[in-house]
């Protein structure tokens, strides 16, 4: 731990220093080369093919990113077709799997990037090294993706509840503290404000809890693979805690409190509700709550979501899922990568102190400018330009080709207060987060499977989801009673969600020999 904690000191006050002229290390190659680089192109972040961040990340290095750009909706089956006739990009995204890790290692259409690693990406070793589950990615103890790292401190952790803090002004009632109160206190302003929704969410993922950054933790379950104390793992889905909660949700549901369209809503239509006034509570990730009250001080002057502090379950418990630090398997490299060497030598730059500030800051003189302590700063004309911007921050970063969701293999905390708007103060929401601290879980990280292991749980999990989530939102709905939960456990285990367990809990045991040999 002491030694993570000084390489992490380190580490920060490097990157924050400032950095020296450019040296002639910095170019990889006299004549430029380019690689393909496959990307899942998120709706709020549209990507350009001229983005000045990249172009300075050439002009730098000599190497090239060309995009191919597929929409986040398309990426699953236009990257499984390109799999399909052995056509990948020399580098892509793999954090939305269109074909199992464990099935492209064992096609042989993944790279090993083990051996260069060690020869040409001192950065990409170290953090192997350093950063506590990192090695979990690893597949037959070998390295195939890569990792977005975490340089500074994570400001923007997780989830959280966001309520119409003026409506419980306007009408006298507390913040409440527990899922119990916050049921009551939605239940009353129901009664005042008829035609708004109570409590709205986008979709099942955020709502059920196939994302782990859902609300079903902090109601007391889990619905996914999860480990306890004793590093032994569990599937959520099958213990008497999940049947609690959604009996909890159908009686919201029946109560009319939970917003009946929940499971064909998306984030943008939860954007469009809220910003328009027309939704009192919902759990999500804080920062969108910028440009919501934004809108929404248009729409009312007096309106506004606050933060809702981590409600206490009916188990006595104040406790969520907190995002990781870092965003693992993010990464992977084409085995038909002409040049191997040289793209591990560019992506070890890119996870240099030079390259978390070229693909989080932009272009210096231009995007940002060092301030008089050497740290990087946002140029006034770039303040001018995007704080008065739609959707502000991700205006900039799609300008410039900035940040994790287009490229950003070293993350770096880069968002500034103005791009938030008044009134929603980012270091407001760290400290949020600081103050409840401990009740934050990190999310699990699996165990390394063997190819045989990985290739069994997609086939039990594919079962179990296509079966299981009908079951769970017609639960929900009231169109089955809660007696149906006990009939899909049953059918769980009876389909493999015992032998899921015991696949998991094979591999942790595996894991954590390897750690001592």
């Amino acid at each position: 731990m002491k030694r993570l904690l000084s390489f992490t000191i380190v580490l920060m006050l490097v990157v924050f220093s400032g950095l020296a002229e450019e040296t002639p290390s910095s170019r990889l190659t006299e004549e430029e080369v380019t690689f393909t680089f496959g990307i899942s192109e998120n709706p709020a972040l549209p990507i350009s093919e001229n983005m000045p961040a990249w172009d300075e990340a050439a002009r730098i290095t000599g190497v090239r990113l060309e995009p191919i750009i597929i929409p986040s909706s398309e990426y699953k089956t236009k990257m499984s077709a390109l799999y399909a006739k052995d056509d990948l990009p020399d580098l892509f995204y793999v954090n939305t799997e269109f074909v199992p890790l464990q099935e492209m290692v064992d096609d042989g259409a993944l790279l090993d990037l083990t051996d260069l690693v060690e020869q040409y990406a001192p950065n990409i070793a170290d953090d192997y090294k350093n950063i506590p589950d990192y090695a979990r990615t690893k597949i037959d103890g070998r390295i195939y993706t890569l990792g977005v790292i975490r340089r500074d401190t994570n400001q923007q952790p997780g989830t959280v509840g966001m309520i119409r803090g003026d409506l419980l002004e306007k009408n006298n009632l507390p913040m409440p503290t527990t899922w119990e109160e916050l049921e009551a206190t939605l239940e009353t302003l129901h009664e005042i404000y008829p035609d708004m929704i109570p409590y709205s969410a986008r979709g099942q993922d955020r709502l059920i809890g196939v994302d782990y950054l859902s609300v079903t933790r902090s109601i007391g379950a889990d619905y996914n693979m999860y480990r306890d104390e004793d590093n032994v793992w569990h599937l959520g889905r099958i213990e008497t805690r999940y049947r609690d909660f959604l009996e909890f949700m159908s009686g919201l549901y029946e109560k009319g409190i939970l917003d009946s369209e929940y499971l064909t809503k998306s984030l943008s239509n939860l954007q469009e509700e809220c910003s328009a006034g027309k939704v009192m509570f919902f759990y999500e990730n804080p920062t969108f709550v910028a440009d919501i009250n934004k809108t929404l001080a248009t729409v009312d002057p007096d309106a506004y979501f606050t933060m809702v502090p981590l409600l206490e379950n009916q188990y006595g418990e104040t406790a969520n899922y907190r995002a990781r630090d870092h965003k693992f398997n993010m990464y992977a490299v084409s085995s038909s990568c002409e040049n191997p060497e040289l793209m591990v030598q560019f992506l070890n730059w890119a996870y240099s102190e030079e390259g978390a500030i070229n693909y989080g800051w932009g272009v210096e003189g231009d995007s940002f400018e060092y301030d008089a302590d050497g740290n990087p700063q946002w140029t006034q004309e770039t303040l001018d330009k995007y704080t008065v911007a739609d959707n502000a921050f991700y205006k900039l970063q799609s300008d410039y080709g900035l940040n994790t969701d287009i490229f950003a293999p070293s993350w770096l905390y880069t968002i500034y207060d103005p791009f938030l708007g008044d009134g929603w103060n980012q270091k407001a929401v760290y400290d949020f987060y600081k103050a409840q601290d401990d009740s934050f879980i990190p999310v699990p990280v699996d165990p390394p499977f063997t190819i045989e292991q990985s290739e069994r749980l997609t086939e039990i999990k594919q079962e179990l989801t296509d079966y299981g989530n009908t079951t769970i939102n017609q639960i929900i709905m009231g169109i089955q009673p809660i007696e149906a939960f006990d009939e899909m456990v049953e059918y769980f285990k009876a389909n493999g969600a015992l032998e899921m367990e015991q696949i998991y809990n094979d591999a942790e045991a595996a894991y954590q020999a390897s750690l001592s040999d």
